[in-house]
């Protein structure tokens, strides 16, 4: 190639153009963008019910397929060299137009280098609105995912997988979203051998995921963390009787009507190492979970909201980290109900070490309230016990 070409091509792009044509083809994967580790995808220590990170990773849609042609345009050696980079995370805003989506289906379908070197597909949609905007698109986004062999992570809204079948057996990572203006369930059985490589499953509103039989179980026999947002009690019945987790490991659990999560408790309850246990949003007076019938042997971090988890009834020996959320002007005794149960813990749960105070949005609790903590925090420390963020 002579320098004439290039350089002619190059004075003729937007500078914001060119620097992101810098930027992408000679910069690394961004952090955490196709970051597999399930800790960084299902966090039970105060991450936003699992809104990592890892869940959040190139949200800013840096690289868009304007971009992508961009660079083909300016260097064809360039864009090749790059390509496993360039195309390792397709994702598409809720503004994204349907021109742009056939334009990546055309892309992947017709260059198998580019479909085998998509790792991560993300549809941005948690809204109702979002939903709406996404909703004509859908058959086009289930063509993208029909044609991608190697994809690792997944996050789309849940009504998107409905009747699809998922070709990569390389996926470890799902997320699938809704909105909490939707009051469907809906089934889907994603994979034709099941669930074998799924180590990390997310599941907002309300969702089941069908069974080969109205009464088989549903196997995950890989996966670790599971992140549950549901409150439906058919929805609750189902998972809890017929989901089976040999190696589950970490759970975020936002639901009510605890009572029925019972015999799923029963099944995977000393297996668990971390948990988190909240009450959805809307709910006025917080549903008690008791579980005295199980022994969470493993447990060793628990997080959860005032009053939501009897800690009376609560088997666990080997607790050392427990946490508590605290969303200020939300009940008027809400930092002396916290304080309260951190006492609590720390009577029951002799293994105790670490504290965790966590505000809206899981921030550590800061300002005034951190303040009116002192007295409290300089006791717990005087029993060896650290408040953590």
């Amino acid at each position: 190639m002579s320098d004439a070409g290039p350089k002619n091509l190059f004075s003729k792009l937007p500078r914001e153009l060119f620097y992101d044509i810098v930027t992408l083809a000679t910069s690394p994967i961004g952090k955490y963008e196709l970051e597999l580790d399930p800790d960084l995808h299902v966090r039970a220590d105060g991450g936003k019910m699992s809104l990592s990170k890892a869940f959040l990773a190139g949200s800013d849609q840096s690289i868009i397929i304007s971009t992508r042609l961009a660079i083909l345009l300016t260097c064809k050696e360039w864009y090749a060299a790059s390509l496993h980079i360039l195309w390792s995370h397709l994702l598409f805003a809720s503004s994204a137009k349907k021109d742009t989506v056939i334009a990546v289906y055309n892309a992947v379908r017709s260059k198998a280098l580019v479909a085998s070197s998509v790792r991560r597909l993300t549809v941005l949609a948690t809204t109702a609105k979002d939903y709406e905007a996404n909703e004509s698109l859908w058959k086009e986004y289930a063509d993208v995912i029909r044609l991608l062999p190697n994809m690792e992570i997944l996050v789309c809204p849940h009504r998107l997988t409905i009747n699809l079948t998922i070709p990569s057996k390389r996926l470890q990572v799902v997320h699938l979203l809704g909105s909490l203006t939707l009051g469907m369930a809906y089934t889907t059985d994603l994979f034709e051998d099941g669930w074998n490589n799924v180590r990390v499953l997310t599941l907002c509103a309300n969702r089941v995921i069908a069974g080969r039989g109205p009464e088989e179980m549903i196997e995950f026999p890989n996966l670790t963390h599971l992140r549950l947002d549901i409150s439906t009690i058919q929805n609750i019945l189902h998972t809890s009787t017929r989901w089976e987790i040999p190696n589950i490991q970490v759970l975020a659990l936002k639901s009510s009507n605890f009572e029925d999560w019972l015999p799923f408790m029963r099944r995977h309850g000393s297996k668990l190492r971390r948990m988190e246990i909240c009450n959805p949003n809307h709910v006025d007076i917080p549903h008690v979970a008791r579980w005295g019938t199980v022994q969470f042997t493993r447990l060793v971090s628990l997080f959860t909201t005032p009053g939501t988890v009897a800690l009376d009834d609560l088997d666990a020996p080997n607790l050392s980290s427990f946490g508590i959320f605290y969303i200020p002007g939300a009940r008027s005794d809400g930092l002396e109900s916290c304080v309260g149960h951190v006492d609590d813990a720390l009577e029951r749960y002799p293994k105790l070490r670490a504290v965790h105070l966590l505000g809206k949005d899981s921030e550590p609790l800061i300002g005034g309230t951190e303040l009116a903590l002192n007295q409290h925090v300089r006791r717990w420390m005087n029993r060896g016990v650290m408040l953590e963020e």
